[in-house]
């Protein structure tokens, strides 16, 4: 990254912060779960982990933060891509195919949080994820989530914040351990430790 783009992304994280702790309460590490490299990672991303569509609407672009949450404000789900039902109501003969992605929903503080894996897995594959997850959950106090927020049509029409948002998971991290997509673990190991 050249020195003129990672001060601006400096200056923009520096930017966001304020924003964030105001719309979204206090999401920090309270728990002591992320380290330098964790926020090293963060910072050093050279490209949005989301962003609209060229020509389509506003443009927009999103790039990954961690946020901090109390372990057990966070429930798990495997749902279906096309009818956004939990994967235990569905038929079981139904279950096959591409068409399911992993849900973590937070509730904290009064706003809600909707993290959603970004793609979609067989039924075994993400009910395989979400039982990951969730060895990293027990018996924790704190659970942070490395994330891109998708704006909503408020956010891009400049309304004020809603209760809830909706995000794209790509890491989640506890004291039992880390599990991130293998686009960031490469990035990790590249980066090294500092």
């Amino acid at each position: 990254m050249t020195a003129p783009s990672r001060l601006m992304t400096l200056v923009s994280l520096a930017c966001a912060l304020p924003n964030l702790s105001m719309t979204h309460n206090d999401l920090s590490d309270r728990y002591g779960i992320l380290d330098n490299e964790d926020y090293i990672m963060m910072e050093n991303q050279d490209h949005p982990a989301l962003n609209s569509v060229v020509g389509d609407g506003p443009s927009w672009k999103s790039y990954n933060r961690w946020l901090c949450f109390p372990a057990d404000s966070m429930t798990l789900d495997c749902r279906d891509h096309e009818s956004d039902q939990s994967w235990n109501l569905i038929d079981p003969e139904e279950r096959d195919g591409m068409g399911f992605y992993a849900v973590m929903d937070v509730s904290h503080e009064g706003l809600y949080y909707r993290f959603e894996s970004p793609g979609w897995f067989s039924y075994e594959n993400c009910h395989q994820q979400i039982d990951e997850i969730q060895e990293l959950l027990d018996g924790q106090k704190g659970i942070c989530v490395f994330a891109a927020d998708i704006p909503s049509e408020e956010d891009l029409n400049g309304a004020e914040e809603g209760n809830s948002s909706a995000w794209v998971f790509y890491g989640i991290k506890s004291l039992a351990g880390k599990s991130m997509a293998p686009i960031y673990e490469a990035v990790e190991l590249y980066h090294g430790p500092l």
